[in-house]
């Protein structure tokens, strides 16, 4: 969901629970559910904000709300907002998108944030994951492997300094490297088969669209819940108390489910001509789907990680 931008003055203006403090928190560590922009003046939101966004709806008539990325799962987080507001999902996708969109959900595996760094999970997700991925795709096309954090991703590539294929590969450490890469990356894509590295929640996974070849498969190694942390806790009581909507679901579940949504909605472009493949190597994916978009859910497809290496995904 993106808004205009306002004056900050309209946005505190009636609403005691927003000051400076407030304000310096969410930007600072707000990046999964309050990702909003604040240059001292002017702030953006930039992506579904419960908080924020109730604030404004309230001194509105009426708010409809349209989602393919909020399943009926979490419809409950909208009691937050007022009873003004409608929430509607967009539930499939047309047929022919049905047919070229398959979903590969590894099941007998788990990259959690204790194991995840052992050098024998690093050779899973580098021999048994990228590997596969990498010689079962088509010889023209992007793809794009995803870490849970920049960590885990900067652990790999220190392990294993890409390339290591024998494909062009690119890097993104940073979000702000994004507008320098893509268009290099999109260019290779559309020529030889091409690979980008990088991590969750960065404009490669949010907010850029890959058209035809540019991006035909995607693989997400982890369930990318966000870090455990004292500030993730305290959020979490908050949204508790909000009203009742379950902490862990809003804190924790649903960023991660958000997450990958988002990612994958990065294959949907071009669909009734390309048949494109996103894989989830982790098995909290296939135990989690029931809280996905039903378009999402319906092609997931589970399957073990010795199958996965002899499958062809394309």
């Amino acid at each position: 969901m993106v808004l205009r931008k306002f004056e900050i003055d309209d946005l505190l203006e009636g609403s005691e629970s927003f000051n400076d403090k407030v304000i310096e928190i969410l930007t600072h560590y707000g990046t999964d559910l309050c990702a909003f922009t604040y240059d001292g003046k002017l702030i953006r939101l930039r992506c579904l904000s419960f908080k924020p966004i109730r604030d404004l709806i309230v001194r509105a008539h009426k708010a409809l709300l349209l989602t393919a990325s909020i399943s009926s799962r979490f419809s409950h987080i909208m009691r937050v907002l007022p009873r003004s507001s409608h929430y509607i999902a967009v539930d499939s996708l047309p047929r022919e998108y049905q047919e070229n969109f398959t979903v590969f959900s590894v099941m007998d595996v788990e990259f959690t944030f204790r194991n995840r760094l052992m050098k024998e999970y690093l050779d899973i997700a580098h021999r048994g994951g990228i590997k596969a991925f990498i010689e079962s795709a088509p010889p023209i096309g992007g793809l794009a492997v995803f870490f849970p954090s920049i960590e885990y991703m900067n652990t790999y590539v220190n392990n294993y300094s890409p390339p290591v294929w024998g494909i062009p590969t690119f890097i993104l450490r940073d979000g702000s490297e994004a507008m320098g890469l893509v268009g290099p990356f999109k260019e290779s894509a559309r020529t030889t088969k091409s690979l980008v590295i990088t991590y969750a929640q960065n404009p490669i996974g949010e907010g850029i669209n890959f058209l035809e070849q540019e991006l035909i498969g995607a693989m997400i190694i982890g369930f990318p819940l966000p870090q455990y942390s004292q500030w993730s806790f305290l959020k979490s009581r908050y949204y508790q108390k909000l009203g009742g909507i379950g902490g862990f679901m809003v804190s924790f579940l649903f960023p991660a489910i958000s997450t990958t949504t988002q990612i994958l909605g990065r294959l949907l472009r071009d669909l009734d001509r390309h048949k494109k493949v996103a894989v989830l190597l982790d098995g909290r994916f296939y135990r989690y789907r029931k809280y996905m978009p039903k378009w999402l859910m319906s092609r997931m497809k589970p399957i073990s990680i010795s199958q996965f290496l002899n499958t062809s995904l394309w």
